[in-house]
């Protein structure tokens, strides 16, 4: 093996370039041209630069002790040291990056500089005050511990606030194998300060959004630092033409990028161009969030954090973000208009339709913050009001505020609000933001607002929960609520609004327009709700309770209609159907979830609550009663939620705004119109573990009512989006859509034989990896359908398929998908990133099922090695590297291995091999990682180095050393660099490119090559030239 320079170079960039049609070269590269023309000044990491990050929080030294005298003019060049200390001081804190937040958007307190008050990090007010950067490949964790390197991070004013990863379309485990690495760093207490100090992270493989995968695998998605909840993006066409019109990218630039990044050679393909247009599913995303404006929008009102059990990071959805854009349009407009007194109804006022489960409480939080710094740059004082029509979600408006840090004050009384009303005082000493929780009947004719003593200007605003009733146009509470502040702002949030209907007003002419839609399809298609399955009840117990009530009418006449489903004939046999459907529905679903029983009165939830009691020793479930005059309700709410309780029996409490994800089953035994009725549904469609249906048992028949209720909110949709609207009707998946499921399913299985493994195996055998996962596919849709037809209990259905079977031949798939990737592991010497760890991880979860009492013995470490093999030979760039075949073939060997019983001896001798190849493959790539660093990160010289050298050993030229080589292939670089950025497509024409090149670099190859024999210099230029080209057509090289 010949022997490489050690570079004295300070710093090692990740080598490579972009030698394949890759991520690099599809998305990544794009993606830095699209940040560019954002306005994102593109800092490289070649030379010294690199020594500028600090090590324990990257921030980019320059422009973060720049910005720092720039926002605060007082502020001393000797003491940023000691504000660079406080800053990591407050990354190491245990709370997910809170006390940094805190300091990022009000600015730093927490300092030992003396004559400096709070110091501005961030102008949030004039984006152009702000130095926005960006680089790639910064690595981050340089001990140890680990380490890591996002493929782009962005810096506003040298503080490293967000990254962006991103995988090449159709990569394996798609977007969920980012969101592994995700959770894997988080949870290396090591990266702490970092995702501490990280605000935005985006995952991206580059394409579109596919609402068939069951969980996220294509697109580009956002998230923030600790979550592993990814969200979608989805533009407004109001919005678009104006975000996406950026002005071209100035060419300088551009060469800048592809020169830094060793890519010119793919400016000139097709694919290229293709990949730097905006709307490609990436540069979409980047185009959304890194706008300098949004960006600083997102970041300053955008980051959230809860506490409940442990303290947990949330992020703005994008719904909630636009329907802050809304509104602060909307603002700009009403600030010009003074002619409030001349309006019957208030001028500041709209609706906010987000359907049930998409946040509107979470929302009402951040518009909090967006408006009370709103007004406050116009001197204006805030006050927030939650308004409410039942005690229960006052106190459940409360609880969430409350985790948010906002300080809630109840009103108590007519009397209490009328108090507030005439008050200007803050409630809190800790310091804290407010908000009044208020409930409906607290309004008051004496409830007005006064001019203070104080003359301090006050804005109210008025979140007005669940808009769609108890606010009658001809009743007292909606006049009481519009005349207690004329020139208040009223944001009226609901997931049904109000139709108008026959002699009925509708929600718009009461609470004005609507500023924002987002109704059930788009909620459903980002995973914030889950789409709905109705079970028919079976038709024996339909019998059973029809002759109950014939039994029950007779004498006719000397029985209410209403006492009929309160009789013990009647609740004892639907109690019995419900315990029994939920019993075998948590065994099939999730041991887990809860039930809610919607009844037909309270005196029914009384007595199914009552019986329920009486024959507990029967079915070991606790149940509990919620109706507004059971003092406990409040306490078995959050028992339910806390998952203390089993059933729940309720009337009309708990049908609107109670948000509980483990609530799966919902027994629907009343008769509910409209939009009371798309309310009740939907309290099961919260997303829980890995469910995507909520179920409903409906004792009502509800299918014309709600189809009735469906077609009216579609029509309101069409209206108010146009062309835009499409068919809304996905909250339910009908049977009939699982009928032709089903149906697809037998299809893709035609012809297999399903009765006989063994045939079976030998059929799939012959199939093509893209055949396999075909059948996989259909196979997990009929795993996912198995819920719905063991809970069915429709015999059509059932006999559909043959589950138990094909569960089996599912694993079989599997089987033989883990085994072709394992083959062409061993098979190929070229390996792709992904066939390698995942083939790697497989032998490592072969070791654990072998035996699974010795295997107790495997620790960590061991199964970690494994995985560091594989990634440590995916990333070498030189697989003609005579050294590097050796080691695979070591490498080979050792998987070879994986059926050998893991005795002890085994696991000890393969913990030594396994150490061994991992040092000596991390050993040529710290080389190749030296060499490439020589030629300023591009693998294409290290390889040409590298067989120059070979052959000049071959040849016994002693005088050729690597200094010296290196001197003769520098000039040749940047001849050739330069024609290829200068000459657009000139790798097209390979001939011309060839005979130009030999042109160009003639003294330069001469002087090289007269050193080796004559018959040696044709082909050597050959290398040369056909790395070029190798790179431009996307060949590894």
């Amino acid at each position: 093996m010949p022997h490489y320079t050690q570079s004295h170079i300070s710093h090692i960039s990740k080598g490579g370039g972009v030698e394949s049609f890759n991520e690099n070269s599809r998305v990544k590269i794009p993606a830095l041209l699209t940040l560019a023309r954002l306005g994102f000044s593109y800092l490289s990491l070649k030379g010294n630069t690199q020594s500028q990050f600090d090590k324990t929080s990257n921030i980019f030294l320059p422009s973060f002790f720049k910005s720092l005298q720039s926002l605060n003019p007082t502020l001393l060049e000797s003491n940023l040291p000691s504000i660079l200390s406080s800053i990591q001081n407050i990354l190491f804190y245990d709370d997910l990056g809170l006390a940094f937040y805190e300091s990022l958007t009000k600015g730093l307190s927490n300092h030992n500089t003396e004559s400096q008050n709070t110091l501005k990090l961030i102008d949030w007010q004039n984006p152009s005050n702000n130095t926005f950067e960006m680089v790639t490949e910064l690595p981050y964790g340089r001990d140890s511990k680990g380490s890591f390197r996002p493929d782009i991070t962005l810096f506003i004013n040298g503080l490293p606030l967000a990254f962006i990863e991103v995988k090449k379309p159709n990569n394996e485990q798609g977007i969920q194998a980012e969101i592994e690495r995700a959770k894997d760093r988080f949870n290396n207490k090591s990266f702490k300060p970092y995702f501490n100090l990280t605000q935005i992270i985006v995952y991206s493989n580059n394409l579109e959004y596919d609402e068939s995968e069951l969980m996220p695998l294509s697109g580009a998605f956002y998230s923030t630092s600790y979550s592993l909840k990814i969200n979608h993006f989805r533009e407004e066409r109001a919005e678009t033409d104006q975000l996406f019109n950026l002005k071209e990218l100035d060419s300088s630039i551009r060469d800048e990028i592809l020169r830094d990044t060793n890519a010119q050679a793919i400016a000139q393909s097709s694919e290229f161009h293709t990949n730097t247009e905006l709307n490609t599913p990436t540069n979409r995303l980047l185009v959304s969030l890194f706008s300098h404006k949004r960006l600083l929008f997102l970041l300053y009102y955008g980051i959230a954090f809860i506490r409940d059990k442990d303290i947990q990071r949330h992020i703005l959805r994008y719904p909630q973000f636009l329907a802050m854009q809304a509104i602060k349009d909307k603002l700009s407009i009403w600030e010009r208009s003074d002619d409030t007194k001349s309006q019957s109804l208030p001028l500041k006022r709209g609706i906010i339709w987000h359907t049930q489960g998409s946040g509107k409480t979470a929302l009402s939080y951040y518009l909090t913050r967006f408006l009370r710094n709103f007004y406050q740059h116009k001197n204006i004082i805030t006050r927030f009001y939650f308004v409410t029509d039942r005690i229960d979600l006052c106190a459940q408006a409360k609880s969430e505020f409350t985790k948010r840090e906002l300080y809630v004050k109840e009103i108590s009384s007519k009397q209490d609000f009328i108090d507030e009303l005439t008050s200007s005082s803050i409630h809190n000493n800790e310091g804290k933001d407010e908000i009044i929780c208020v409930n409906i009947q607290k309004f008051s004719e004496d409830a007005v607002s006064v001019p203070n003593l104080y003359n301090i200007t006050i804005q109210r605003v008025f979140f007005i929960d669940e808009a769609h009733r108890s606010y009658n146009e001809k009743g007292s509470f909606l006049a009481y609520l519009f005349s207690a502040d004329k020139n208040a702002l009223f944001l009226s949030l609901t997931g049904t609004p109000l139709l108008a209907t026959g002699n009925k007003v509708s929600s718009k002419e009461i609470f004005g327009e609507y500023f924002h839609i987002y109704y059930y399809n788009a909620s459903i298609k980002d995973g914030y709700t889950l789409r709905l399955i109705k079970e028919d009840i079976q038709t024996s117990y339909k019998e059973n309770l029809s002759n109950a009530i014939k039994n029950l009418e007779i004498p006719k006449g000397l029985i209410q209609s209403s006492d009929i489903y309160t009789h013990k004939s009647f609740i004892a046999p639907l109690l019995d159907y419900i315990v029994n459907d939920f019993s075998t529905s948590r065994k099939v679903l999730d041991e887990s979830i809860g039930a809610m029983v919607v009844c037909q009165s309270a005196k029914q939830a009384k007595a199914l609550y009552q019986s329920s009691l009486e024959t507990s020793n029967e079915h070991n479930l606790k149940t509990a009663l919620i109706l507004h005059d059971e003092p406990d309700s409040d306490k078995h709410r959050e028992s339910f939620k806390r998952g203390e309780i089993d059933i729940l029996f309720v009337y009309n409490m708990l049908l609107t705004g109670f948000d509980a994800p483990r609530l799966k089953k919902l027994y629907l035994h009343r008769d509910i119109k409209a939009h009371n009725l798309l309310q009740t549904l939907t309290r099961v469609n919260r997303p829980y573990k890995n469910f995507h249906y909520g179920y409903v048992v409906d004792f009502a028949n509800i299918d014309k009512t709600f189809e009735d209720t469906n077609k009216a909110y579609w029509n309101e949709l069409q209206q108010e989006l146009g062309e835009f609207s499409e068919q809304y009707n996905l909250l339910f998946k009908s049977p009939s859509e699982i009928k032709q499921e089903l149906d697809s399913i037998n299809e893709v299985l035609f012809g297999y034989d399903k009765d006989n493994k063994e045939i079976f195996t030998k059929q799939i055998s012959k199939l093509k990896k893209e055949e396999l996962k075909s059948l996989q596919q259909a196979l997990i849709n009929a795993k996912e359908l198995y819920n719905y037809i063991m809970l069915s209990k429709q015999d059509n259905l059932k006999n559909s398929l043959d589950f138990a079977t094909l569960k089996a031949l599912l694993q079989i798939i599997e089987e033989r998908l883990s085994l072709l990737r394992y083959e062409e592991l061993i098979s190929t010497e070229q390996i792709p990133t992904h066939t390698l760890e995942s083939a790697l991880e497989n032998l490592a979860f072969i070791f654990k099922q072998s035996s699974k009492n010795e295997l107790l013995f495997v620790d960590n470490d061991f199964i970690e090695k494994i995985n560091h093999i594989g990634n440590e030979f995916s990333k070498n760039q030189d697989k003609k590297d005579k050294a590097y075949t050796t080691l695979f073939e070591e490498l080979q060997a050792l998987l070879k291995k994986k059926d050998i019983a893991p005795t002890q001896e085994h696991i000890k001798a393969l913990q030594t091999e396994s150490a061994k190849l991992l040092e000596q493959i991390q050993s040529l790539n710290a080389a190749n990682d030296r060499l490439c660093a020589e030629y300023n990160g591009d693998s294409k010289f290290m390889r040409l180095h590298k067989r120059l050298l070979e052959k000049a050993e071959s040849e016994h030229i002693e005088q050729l050393t690597n200094t010296a080589l290196r001197k003769y292939l520098m000039p040749i670089k940047e001849s050739l660099d330069d024609f290829v950025s200068n000459n657009t497509n000139i790798l097209e024409q390979e001939s011309y490119f060839i005979k130009e090149s030999k042109s160009l670099t003639k003294s330069q190859r001469e002087a090289l090559f007269k050193l080796y024999s004559k018959d040696s210099s044709q082909s050597l230029f050959a290398l040369i030239t056909q790395e070029y080209l190798n790179q431009y057509k996307g060949d590894s090289a």
